[in-house]
């Protein structure tokens, strides 16, 4: 009997034909892959360094009540409201005819005081003069110097001069008025020495300590500024802290209102990166396709917070939501 060979079925024929078939079949009775998919950027890329401003005024070092410190009538009046006088300059000058007359006396007594040591040392050398009475004559020559000193400063307190480089801002004196001592004569402004004052909310008050760029902005004018204090307590009225600022280069006015400006020197990671789970606040990352939770212990809902982790740290950003510690991910970024 005759064998029809095109009719034989070859196994290895029948194979090379379903073998596409069945390919496309595995798939379906394979189990579905249960990794989410994510993807992630690196610290470096997400990272921020956050900004801070604050409203801050120049203020100047010394506001002066230039008063009087003797009984004195009033000559002259040598400034006016808004003048600008340098230092030593003449502001008010008083009758000083009774302080001359009381320093020419010292003087006189000054003068003789020295003639009777003189005369005295002389008697000492033939032993003519007792000791105490040769004392005596020392103490009278001291005592006179002394009165003679007074009398010096006395006139020169008729003559009011400007303690430093100013401007004044208000005229109290008036010539024919009788000065006494303590009475203001000149309220007078220091502008060579100048500093800002800032009122600071305690939490930003670490930042700006450790910032290294500080800049002062007022009508459209930037000034480089350095820290020079922060004050270690709280305003009991604003519940802050008040800072202090020297200028670098060039100043503002006194009285110049703006604000300042720094940004944080440590690496921050953004508020809306940040998840919870568990009643932590934290990160994921990407380990080895694993997702794993970083809890950030200084964190607060809605803020960026400061992070030490190193900046290659792989931040899972897309899928972050749906994911739970050590879920299995697929990174599929662009």
């Amino acid at each position: 009997m005759s064998v029809n060979r095109s009719s034989v079925i070859r196994p290895k024929e029948t194979i090379k034909k379903l073998l596409p078939a069945l390919l496309l079949f595995i798939p379906s009775i394979l189990p579905a892959s249960d990794s989410v998919s994510v993807t992630t950027k690196t610290l470096a890329e997400i990272q921020i360094f956050p900004h801070h401003s604050a409203p801050a005024t120049v203020i100047s070092l010394n506001e002066s009540l230039i008063s009087a410190q003797l009984s004195a009538r009033i000559t002259q009046v040598a400034v006016r409201v808004g003048d600008t006088v340098k230092k030593n300059q003449l502001l008010v000058k008083l009758d000083c005819r009774d302080a001359k007359l009381i320093r020419q006396s010292n003087a006189a007594r000054k003068q003789l005081a020295e003639k009777e040591l003189a005369r005295g040392n002389k008697l000492k050398l033939s032993s003519s003069i007792a000791l105490s009475n040769l004392n005596q004559r020392q103490t009278e020559l001291v005592q006179a110097q002394v009165a003679h000193q007074q009398a010096n400063l006395q006139v020169e307190r008729c003559s009011l001069k400007s303690p430093y480089h100013g401007v004044i801002t208000e005229r109290i004196a008036a010539v024919g008025s009788l000065a006494a001592p303590g009475s203001p004569m000149i309220r007078l402004v220091d502008i060579g020495r100048l500093e800002l004052k800032a009122s600071l909310s305690d939490h930003v008050t670490h930042s700006l300590m450790s910032a290294t760029t500080l800049m002062f902005t007022a009508g459209g004018e930037k000034y480089p500024i350095k820290l020079r204090t922060v004050m270690p307590m709280l305003d009991p009225q604003s519940n802050n802290r008040s800072a202090h600022f020297d200028f670098i280069k060039s100043k503002p006015l006194t009285g110049t209102s703006g604000r300042i400006d720094w940004h944080e020197n440590a690496h921050h990671i953004p508020a809306n990166i940040i998840v919870e789970r568990q009643g932590q606040l934290g990160i994921f990352v990407d380990k080895a396709n694993i997702a794993k939770f970083v809890p950030l212990t200084n964190a607060q809902t809605g803020q960026d917070v400061a992070t030490s982790l190193p900046a290659e740290t792989q931040v899972i950003i897309d899928g972050r939501f749906g994911l739970k510690a050590d879920d299995p991910i697929r990174v599929t970024n662009p």
